[in-house]
């Protein structure tokens, strides 16, 4: 990543490169930070299960510059999660987009990978009194599943 800011700076670079290799580096690391986040909370004896009793898995996706793949090094990344249902335990699904936004956005000695500006978004249904907006459809349209797939159901782990 060094080499190719560099070689943008220098303007040796051109810019379809590097906001498609920065793009495809803020996928991977939505996915790894998913695969953690979701890794940890089956270390803890939890499973992702919808209102059925059927395993389910969380679906990521990247709006905005991300969704667009026009991300640049000063880019945040907006994230909106998605699952089948809240299932059995809806907190299972906002422990794991809470602890993927501390992967991606907490600083430590070491900097961090991508800000995020806002809280996670859930977009899944807890019961008939209680619905979460969806975003415009506009903002769909430049979307796509950040963490591998872009169909619901992708397998996390």
């Amino acid at each position: 990543m060094m080499a190719l800011i560099e070689r943008d700076v220098r303007g040796e670079a051109p810019l379809e490169e590097v906001l498609g290799a920065i793009t495809h580096w803020a996928e991977v690391s939505v996915r790894h930070a998913l695969q953690v986040a979701a890794t940890e909370l089956q270390e803890q004896g939890r499973t992702l299960l919808d209102s059925r009793g059927r395993p389910q898995d969380m679906l990521v996706v990247g709006m905005g510059k991300l969704g667009g793949g026009e991300l640049n090094v000063s880019s945040d990344i907006d994230l909106i999660y998605v699952a089948r249902d809240a299932g059995e335990e809806p907190r299972y699904l906002e422990r794991i987009a809470r602890r993927l936004n501390q992967l991606l956005s907490n600083v430590t000695a070491d900097g961090f990978v991508f800000p995020r500006r806002h809280p996670a978004a859930p977009l899944w249904r807890r019961g008939p009194a209680d619905r979460h907006p969806c975003p415009p459809w506009a903002a769909i349209s430049t979307s796509r599943g950040a963490n591998g797939s872009a169909l619901p159901g992708s397998r996390v782990g």
